[in-house]
C-alpha cells in the first residue's frame, strides 16, 4: 500500500467515524428496558451465539496459533456475550 493510498483510506476512516460521532450527539438515549434496547441486545447476543460456532473461523484461528488461544480470543473478544442492558 503506498503512502497515498494509506493517507486515503485514513481519510475515509475519519469521516465514517465523525459522521456516527455527529449521530450519537444528537440521539438521545432509551432507558435499558425500551422494547427497542432489549431486541438490539437480543439480536446481538445471537449474532455472537452464532458466531461462535462459526468452524471455519475457529480452524482458520487454531491453525495461525492453537485451539486454546482460538477459543480464548473468540469466546473473550472476538465474540463475547454483550452485558444484559
Amino acid at each position: 500500500m503506498s503512502e497515498a493510498e494509506e493517507q486515503a483510506f485514513i481519510g475515509e476512516v475519519a469521516d465514517v467515524l465523525d459522521v456516527l460521532a455527529a449521530a450519537i450527539r444528537v440521539s438521545e438515549a432509551q432507558p435499558s428496558d425500551a422494547p427497542a434496547t432489549v431486541a438490539r441486545w437480543n439480536g446481538q447476543l445471537r449474532y455472537c451465539k452464532q458466531q461462535k460456532q462459526n468452524d471455519k473461523t475457529r480452524r482458520v484461528l487454531e491453525k495461525a496459533f492453537n485451539p486454546a488461544w482460538a477459543d480464548r480470543y473468540i469466546e473473550e473478544l472476538l465474540f463475547d456475550d454483550p452485558p444484559a442492558p
